[in-house]
């Protein structure tokens, strides 16, 4: 039973990789290998590679200065934050909030073989993260220092205690999100609010971080008695590598405790976990009064209920609502610096200055594609639509228009920001506005077609609509191209133009294609709706 149990955890974890998320069918037994291997190479190559440079970066300076437990205890720790984001959501999904604790309740299996099975898949998850960042580094040393058989024993149980620490750590770090989970009011907002802090903390730590490896690197003994004296944990756990006879008794002896009280507190509190419910704070029984919508609000309403629903659909269709903005306030800090500098390179200063701008808008439209996505996203509820009293074309343009309100809003920040931070004169500023909006719109209508033409119903995860797509790939990588190509032009043009003569070539030209745009929607709109 506990095999079989283990086998289910797995395969729920790599789901995507025994079944197509596009139909929901098994893949074959070949095609699964290929996908797991293609998974072990992106891990061994992308992630063991980093880690294997930065261990060649390190490991001779550290190795000479005599203080080999200082680079096990840095890869130690670095391994030990990679183990612990990698199973952390995994703990938070498998052990606490899993989808089949109904169902293995009613069954006649004790719970600690549940829980049992659920630690392993947490466990090897973790260890699996962890060996990827620190194995690279053990063979580093080995290829600097000679192979020495202790070194090698000692790296083993290092990694082991590492894995237990991940397990131990992930098991409550998941429990806290767990418990806050049931009690969010939003989940959506506070899932992307927390991606969003996650990749700024990332960044912060590492640029943080390079410049301590640096310094660490270069005073090695320095560091290695202060860290020896005033944290001697950390020391104690580097020097368990190094083969020392006590700190590989106590890594043992701390490991094994660790999984006992693991096991000990979810077998005792497993029934308790899983029967918790989600505690919302209540209005105190006020009552609302429900405005009644027109057809078209109604439809742009259901558009964006649908988007601030879904954390995936926000973070990959939607994130220029957060970036154009801060774009836009950072010009305000840094625009005399930016001025000066494209002044200075640009062959004809301040007149291709505006051109630039243009071009930068139209390159920032690849942030906003959520009309794409918008139309595989009804699924099998498209039935509902078809048997409204709407026409196909409000539809397509409720969708389309969710796109324009988040775009054209995010766009008005950014220009009264760069207005301001690049000293921009009331004529560069109305021309910039109307050349944007006028793209925007242009780009609304594209992604829309695109959605369309490419519209899949049979999805069995979101993810496949929202991002891997390659409707959405077009219209993430087309804006990019475009505005690039618009500012490439104006500098080969082997005459001279005057920059608002061009852009307005560009704007009359973004007009004609917006016009046909339109005119194919208008035409095939209620065709292509009822292929769907």
């Amino acid at each position: 039973m506990l095999k079989i149990l283990i086998k289910k955890q797995f395969t729920e974890i790599f789901k995507g990789y025994f079944y197509n998320s596009k139909n929901g069918q098994a893949r074959t037994k070949t095609s699964t290998v290929i996908w797991f291997i293609f998974f072990a190479a992106i891990m061994i190559l992308c992630v063991g590679g980093m880690f294997f440079g930065l261990a060649k970066f390190m490991c001779e300076g550290l190795h000479a200065a005599n203080v080999d437990w200082l680079y096990f205890a840095i890869f130690g720790m670095l391994s030990l934050a990679l183990g612990i984001i990698g199973s952390v959501f995994s703990s938070y999904n498998v052990l606490y909030l899993a989808k089949d604790n109904d169902l293995l309740v009613s069954l006649p299996i004790p719970a600690r073989v549940i829980v049992f099975s659920r630690i392993i898949s947490v466990y090897l998850l973790g260890l699996m993260y962890s060996a990827v960042s620190f194995l690279p580094a053990a063979i580093v040393y080995t290829i600097t220092a000679g192979i020495k058989i202790r070194v090698i024993l000692g790296t083993a149980v290092m990694l082991v205690q590492i894995s237990v620490i991940d397990l131990a750590l992930s098991c409550i770090l998941g429990y806290i999100i767990a418990k806050l989970s049931l009690k969010m009011r939003n989940k959506s907002f506070t899932t992307v609010a927390l991606f969003i802090l996650g990749v700024a903390l990332y960044y912060f730590f590492y640029f943080k971080f390079q410049s301590l490896i640096a310094d660490i690197a270069n005073n090695a003994a320095f560091y290695g008695e202060r860290i020896k004296g005033k944290a001697y944990l950390i020391y104690l756990f580097g020097q368990t590598s190094t083969g020392s006879t006590l700190p590989v008794i106590c890594a043992i002896l701390v490991s094994a405790v660790i999984v006992f009280l693991v096991m000990y507190l979810l077998s005792r509190s497993f029934f308790k976990i899983i029967t918790s419910t989600a505690v919302v704070a209540k209005s105190g029984g006020k009552t609302k009064e429900i405005k009644p919508k027109t057809l078209k609000s109604a439809l742009i309403s259901k558009e964006f209920a649908r988007l601030t629903a879904s954390p995936m659909y926000m973070l990959n269709s939607a994130l220029g609502v957060l970036f154009v903005p801060l774009i836009g306030i950072v010009l305000i800090f840094t625009g005399g610096t930016i001025t000066e500098i494209t002044g200075s390179i640009l062959p004809e200063g301040s007149s291709a200055f505006t051109v630039l701008i243009v071009s930068a808008t139209y390159t920032f439209a690849s942030f906003f594609t959520v009309a794409t996505p918008s139309v595989s996203l009804e699924g099998n509820n498209i039935w509902i639509l078809k048997t409204l009293p709407v026409s196909a074309i409000d539809i397509f343009k409720g969708k389309l228009k969710v796109q324009l309100r988040l775009s054209i809003s995010s766009l008005a920040v950014f220009l009264i920001c760069a207005a301001i931070g690049l000293k921009l004169s009331p004529g560069q500023v109305l021309l910039i506005s109307v050349c944007s909006v006028i793209y925007y719109v242009m780009t609304a209508f594209f992604g829309i077609i695109i959605g369309i033409l490419n519209a899949n119903l049979k999805w069995t995860n979101e993810i496949q609509p929202i991002k891997q797509s390659i409707g959405v790939v077009i219209t993430a990588i087309t804006p990019m191209v475009y505005g690039i190509l618009h500012f490439a032009v104006y500098m080969l043009i082997p005459f001279s133009l005057n920059p608002a003569v061009y852009v307005g070539i560009f704007a009359l030209l973004n007009i004609i294609i917006t016009a046909l745009l339109s005119k194919w929607l208008n035409k095939n709109a209620e065709k292509k709706f009822l292929e769907l």
